[in-house]
């Protein structure tokens, strides 16, 4: 029963967000350029440092210690960006955030997955990607090396995270085991970020539609809103 709750919650968030954004049903219009309005690459921005950082041990315990029992999930526990959103320095994506929201050209992402994941967690991660084969324009396929910009799906102990969108060259994509991949709605969750969305609690238009009651979050995470 959870499981399944938690497939139609993901699945309701890349349905509002792909409805709200027709660019990502339309393959006519994807192309090298960036595709989101200033105030996405703002919003980055405005991660500072919390941005760019290195992936985290202490991330790591918090979601080996997760199970489904927790009232969170395992992609909220990061000290990263929003929980789950991280540029590690050594991508380069530092040097120009132009490039952090570029389309995927013609919505086709390669990709490789570590081979340290078992049958039954790789069979997860495809799984999820056959809901995007599904549900939206987005393709899959696997790198062949000939790619200059792919994903590459690792298992380090560092929790559940990803970078938002096309940066360049080779970025990746942490699916910590177990935790990250106990549920499918984890995996197409930071697929999502590398397809080019943020949380829908943080668009850029956000504060023109709701208010956010500041006093009812605690201050250790604002940085998730």
């Amino acid at each position: 029963m959870l499981y399944q709750l938690s497939a139609i919650l993901a699945w309701t968030f890349i349905l509002t967000l792909t409805s709200a954004w027709p660019s990502f049903r339309r393959r006519d219009v994807f192309d090298n350029s960036v595709d989101s309005p200033d105030g996405l690459i703002a919003h980055l921005r405005n991660f500072g440092n919390l941005l760019y950082r290195s992936p985290s041990n202490e991330t790591g315990l918090k979601v080996a210690q997760w199970h489904k029992g927790m009232d969170v999930n395992p992609e909220e526990l990061g000290e990263y960006a929003e929980g789950d959103i991280l540029f590690p320095p050594s991508n380069g994506a530092r040097n120009g955030l132009t490039a952090v929201s570029a389309r995927w050209p013609n919505g086709v992402i390669p990709f490789v997955i570590s081979p340290y994941f078992n049958a039954q967690q790789q069979r997860l991660i495809y799984d999820a990607m056959d809901d995007y084969h599904k549900y939206t324009c987005i393709r899959f396929k696997p790198y062949t090396g000939e790619e200059s910009d792919y994903i590459r799906i690792t298992a380090g102990n560092t929790g559940c995270w990803s970078s938002v969108g096309r940066i360049g060259g080779r970025q990746d994509i942490n699916l910590q085991v177990p935790g990250c991949l106990t549920q499918k709605g984890t995996v197409v969750h930071e697929l999502m970020h590398a397809v080019g969305f943020l949380h829908e609690h943080s668009r850029y238009e956000r504060d023109e539609y709701v208010d956010i009651l500041w006093n009812n979050i605690a201050q250790g995470v604002y940085f998730s809103c």
